[in-house]
C-alpha cells in the first residue's frame, strides 16, 4: 500500500477528523495548563536527551514556548478549528527549527506531555486530548518536510512566542 503524499490539504483533512474535547475536559485542561507547562519545562530541562533537542542558549525561550503551547492547546480544546491547529503547528515547527530547535524536541516534549497528562488528568480528559497530541506526533516529519517557501506559512509572522505556541 502506497503512503499518501503529505500536503497541507492532507494534514488539514487529518486534523478535521479530530473531535473537539467536551466542555468538562477542556475546562480541566485549562485549569491545569499553568502547572502542566511548568512541569513539562522541568522535565525537559533535566531530560537526558535535552541537548539533542535545543541548545542551552534557548532554555528560557523553550520554557516560554511551553506556556504558550499549553495556552494555545487550551484554546484549541475550547473552540476547535482544524485549520488554525494545522497552520499554527506548522508555523511553530518551522519557526523554532529556524532558531536551532531540533525536530527531536517535539518528539520528546509531546511524548513527555502525554505521560504527564496520563498522570495528572482524569482518564476521560486524557482520552479526549490524547488524539490531538498523537496527531502532532504522527505528523511531525510531514510538517518538517513541507516546503519552507510555501504560502502555508504566510498567515503567521513574527518570532516564536509572539502569539502562537507549538
Amino acid at each position: 500500500m502506497c503512503k499518501e503524499s503529505m500536503t497541507k490539504d492532507v494534514l488539514l483533512r487529518h486534523a478535521k477528523q479530530l473531535q473537539q474535547p467536551g466542555p468538562e475536559a477542556a475546562a480541566e485542561f485549562d485549569s491545569a495548563k499553568t502547572g502542566l507547562a511548568e512541569e513539562v519545562s522541568n522535565i525537559m530541562d533535566s531530560h537526558p536527551r535535552r541537548s539533542d533537542c535545543y541548545p542551552d542558549a534557548l532554555r528560557e525561550l523553550m520554557r516560554t514556548n511551553h506556556v504558550n503551547h499549553f495556552e494555545f492547546m487550551s484554546s484549541v480544546f475550547q473552540l476547535y478549528d482544524p485549520q488554525v491547529l494545522t497552520e499554527t503547528v506548522g508555523w511553530v515547527l518551522q519557526t523554532y527549527m529556524a532558531r536551532g530547535v531540533q525536530l527531536e524536541y517535539w518528539r520528546v516534549m509531546l511524548r513527555e506531555s502525554l505521560q504527564l497528562f496520563e498522570r495528572r488528568l482524569r482518564r476521560e480528559t486524557y482520552g479526549e486530548i490524547e488524539p490531538f497530541y498523537r496527531w502532532m506526533l504522527d505528523h511531525l516529519d510531514d510538517f518538517a518536510a513541507l516546503p519552507k517557501d510555501s504560502d502555508f506559512w504566510t498567515l503567521h509572522s513574527g518570532t516564536p512566542g509572539d502569539a502562537h505556541g507549538g
